[in-house]
């Protein structure tokens, strides 16, 4: 029997962000502004498939990271998850985080070179 209960699964993760990349890039197709991506993007190669399809596709990319005094705090995270994340896998994911993204931070600075070259084109 299926129930509106959320049941993370780590097996399942991968495959969990593979569909949430094909919804922006289905979104991407269908002309839709904005996209929101709210996904636990840690570090910036997680973000990258992410700002390179909007860039690509004409889309200005933003980082919004939640306003509160909790965001890094273990007990407070651990309180507050719905996923079953262990304290330790918590700590874990705050210590690789990769704070105040940019456009340029993300994707590289080749890559960046490359996008303002075309850019210069238009």
């Amino acid at each position: 029997m299926k129930t509106n209960e959320y049941k993370f699964v780590l097996a399942d993760l991968g495959m969990a962000h593979e569909w949430n990349k094909n919804r922006v890039n289905d979104a991407i197709k269908e002309g839709i502004s904005p996209i929101i991506v709210d996904n636990t993007n840690i570090e910036f190669w997680e973000m990258r498939p992410y700002v390179i399809a909007g860039i690509e596709n004409g889309y200005k990319c933003y980082f919004i990271e939640p306003p509160n005094d909790w965001k890094f705090k273990i007990n407070q995270l651990y309180r507050k998850s719905t996923h079953g994340v262990s304290k330790s896998q918590l700590a874990a994911a705050v210590k690789r985080y990769e704070r105040n993204p940019t456009v340029e931070k993300v994707i590289g600075p080749a890559y960046m070179s490359k996008v303002k070259k075309a850019r210069d084109h238009i």
